[in-house]
């Protein structure tokens, strides 16, 4: 079990090797919250990645399982240490909330979004991404600040190429494909980029046409974290440009049953290279 200063790596560290602590002890979570009158959820929680773990709590954790090597201990105290940290200087610049939420989608095992007038930013390219986080900055935020959110944005695509990466599947209105952000070339670019992901394993792209007209989606954009034991977290954008959580489960499963009605009437994964040749051909008349 290698140290890793990186912040997300350290956190899927830390909750794999608890969870497997768990289950050497043959407990379920259940077994475990009841030992430690601990709320239903909270270690799912934490073994998930939806919440850290404060230093008193891992202490009672690893009591609890038996955990008592000091070099042991002494490890996974600085995984959780480092999982609190951000990544490096550049995330300075980026709302807290959504380094939160990049660490914790980081942890997913299913990342489903839908989006309606951007491309997502994990299919972004450099230029279209800068394009969009010069749009969507406060007035007064520095050509250096606006330089460091791009730069930590693309940091994140190192997700697509991870092995254990997640199952990512993503819903994308056709008017963002056709929305020419930053002009032709970039959007070209940008295009041919999708289409290039088309062939990434575990990643889905489907767009859903203008002809649908008005659909369950056009609420507005959103993304459902799902970890194992089917425990979701949706996430929703805010006005400042971070991620606002909803934990209540009722209405992240309204969610989820739009996500999975819109794939129904969306394009095949397989006709994506298809439908961006035809955006394509459209942009150069």
């Amino acid at each position: 079990m290698p140290d890793n200063p990186d912040p997300a790596a350290s956190r899927r560290t830390l909750r794999r090797e608890l969870r497997r602590l768990r289950e050497a002890r043959g407990w379920s979570h259940h077994d475990a919250g009841a030992t430690l009158n601990w709320a239903p959820n909270k270690l799912l929680h934490i073994e998930n990645g939806v919440v850290g773990i404060v230093p008193t709590d891992l202490t009672t954790l690893l009591d609890a399982y038996g955990v008592h090597d000091r070099g042991h201990v002494e490890q996974l105290f600085r995984l959780a240490e480092t999982s609190r940290h951000l990544p490096t200087a550049a995330y300075q610049a980026v709302p807290p909330s959504t380094i939160k939420f990049w660490n914790l989608r980081s942890s997913a095992v299913r990342v489903r979004q839908l989006e309606t007038l951007l491309i997502p930013g994990l299919l972004q390219t450099e230029s279209y991404a800068r394009e969009v986080i010069r749009a969507y900055s406060t007035p007064g935020l520095s050509e250096e600040d606006i330089e460091s959110r791009v730069s930590a944005r693309l940091d994140q695509q190192a997700l697509l190429v991870r092995d254990d990466r997640p199952h990512l599947y993503f819903l994308i209105d056709e008017a963002a494909l056709l929305r020419p952000v930053g002009g032709r070339e970039v959007m070209r670019r940008q295009l041919e980029q999708l289409k290039r992901l088309a062939d990434v394993p575990r990643l889905s792209v489907q767009m859903l046409p203008l002809q649908l007209g008005a659909h369950s989606g056009i609420r507005g954009p959103f993304q459902i974290l799902e970890f194992v034991d089917e425990d979701f977290v949706l996430y929703i954008d805010d006005l400042a440009g971070g991620k606002t959580t909803r934990d209540m489960e009722h209405e992240t499963l309204e969610y989820l049953s739009v996500f999975w009605e819109l794939e129904t009437v969306a394009t095949r994964p397989d006709d994506l290279p298809d439908v961006i040749d035809r955006i394509v051909a459209g942009l150069a008349d």
